[in-house]
């Protein structure tokens, strides 16, 4: 067993166990299968590996943009300068960006219409980029790469859209292949889908900085399959469960501390406290 210790934005989460996985489990279906059918995650240890020195440039790409982002450069400007805008002239056209000040998350919306050649094929095509928490001190941000109304889940119904979406993340984040055509993980869809040729939409890069990162991840929408995620570079815990483990293990936490079993952590204050205890059914005076 491996025992992981837990720290994100100044405070102690405690310790994980893991146990130690073989290098990879693609091609053992019934595994394979009965995650899937439950709800859990599968996990492909090394399996992008040997790809990865290829992408090296383009990593460090990204990482340059990251930095860039965070000495205030807003995200338009960057992508109109080389590498990005001879990439994406191609076959998109850059329309600007626009600025959520009502939104202390949400940093920049940068828009884009899909061409082919005279012809606009995809419009309202955008990057997001947002930080991941409010806390100040967490420099972690994403792009997410969709189009038309956000959060309407209706995004599968069109699927000219969700794909030069796709693309563009491709233009910008040239890494992302290590995915999208990876011939392993491509088994793994043959055996849950019975295609060989899965497409990979509502594409999200995060930037996780240390002691920081997402709160909680789940983008699978309505016409989505699931949610497959990579780690290129860096090193970052992810506690992928079933969503209704999830809910018992909250439901056991709060009640243990409501009972005295634990003590609340710090980073649970009174309203933490009260919005946990009424979401769980559970309450106590505090």
């Amino acid at each position: 067993m491996l025992e992981l210790e837990l720290r994100r934005r100044g405070f102690d989460l405690g310790t994980v166990n893991a146990k130690e996985v073989e290098k990879t489990t693609a091609g053992k279906q019934e595994e394979i299968l009965w995650a899937w059918e439950n709800g859990h995650a599968h996990k492909m240890e090394r399996a992008l590996l040997s790809e990865l020195p290829a992408h090296r440039t383009s990593i460090q790409e990204s990482k340059e943009l990251y930095e860039a982002i965070l000495t205030r450069n807003d995200l338009d400007s960057l992508l109109s300068q080389e590498p990005y805008v001879s990439r994406t002239a191609v076959n998109y056209e850059a329309l600007g960006s626009s600025f959520n000040e009502g939104n202390n998350q949400e940093l920049e919306t940068v828009f884009f219409d899909g061409i082919d050649g005279d012809r606009v094929v995809a419009e309202d095509l955008w990057i997001k980029l947002s930080w991941l928490s409010f806390n100040e001190d967490d420099k972690s941000v994403r792009f997410r790469f969709s189009f038309g109304v956000d959060f309407e889940e209706d995004v599968a119904k069109d699927t000219t859209r969700q794909q030069y979406a796709a693309n563009l993340t491709e233009l910008i984040f040239p890494e992302s292949l290590l995915l999208t055509q990876n011939k392993e993980l491509s088994s793994v869809f043959s055996t849950l889908f019975g295609t060989e040729t899965p497409h990979f939409v509502e594409r999200i890069c995060y930037f996780n900085a240390p002691n920081g990162g997402a709160y909680l991840h789940h983008d699978r929408e309505r016409g989505h399959a699931g949610v497959v995620y990579a780690q290129l570079t860096g090193c970052t815990y992810w506690l992928a469960l079933p969503r209704q483990a999830l809910a018992a293990e909250i439901q056991s936490f709060v009640d243990d501390c409501i009972n005295g079993k634990r003590k609340w952590p710090e980073s649970c204050n009174d309203e933490i406290r009260q919005q946990l205890q009424s979401a769980t059914g559970s309450y106590s005076t505090l």
